[in-house]
């Protein structure tokens, strides 16, 4: 089972791809890591970017696809909340922001366990336009 302390690791693992992303060595300069690599939170980032390009067809990988679904899966299946927390907020919560007809069909898409995850993370934003519903925006539209 997955544990947040690993989560890099295992990415890196299931979804080397991640690695190759120029937004990867963007990041290693913006960080000035060295030899250190980027912190946890923003690989997830960069995870979230490639999953918006799978399911927006800008990246044409059904295998790709398929093991991001997967591991998202099992990312939502973990008993720790830390990894949990990781995909809501760093996966999920950025897929609010897509084109009503995208996010239909990434909700179709996504794997038992996932879609509950999303369904959580719903409660805080409108769909799919990415409006926190405590913000400033929320109450004018109220």
């Amino acid at each position: 089972m997955y544990v947040y302390e690993e989560m890099r690791e295992i990415l890196n693992e299931r979804i080397p791809e991640v690695l190759n992303m120029p937004e990867y060595f963007k990041d290693k300069l913006t960080f000035d890591m060295g030899d250190e690599d980027i912190p946890t939170y923003c690989y997830y980032e960069l995870l979230e970017h490639l999953f918006i390009g799978l399911i927006t067809d800008e990246i044409k990988d059904n295998d790709l696809l398929k093991r991001v679904l997967d591991f998202m899966e099992d990312m939502a299946n973990s008993k720790d909340s830390g990894v949990r927390d990781l995909m809501q907020i760093q996966i999920l919560e950025g897929l609010f922001g897509l084109d009503r007809d995208v996010f239909i069909r990434m909700q179709k898409m996504l794997h038992p366990g996932t879609r509950k995850c999303l369904e959580v993370t719903k409660t805080a934003f409108f769909e799919p336009n990415g409006y926190v519903k405590n913000s400033y925006t929320y109450f004018q539209r109220r």
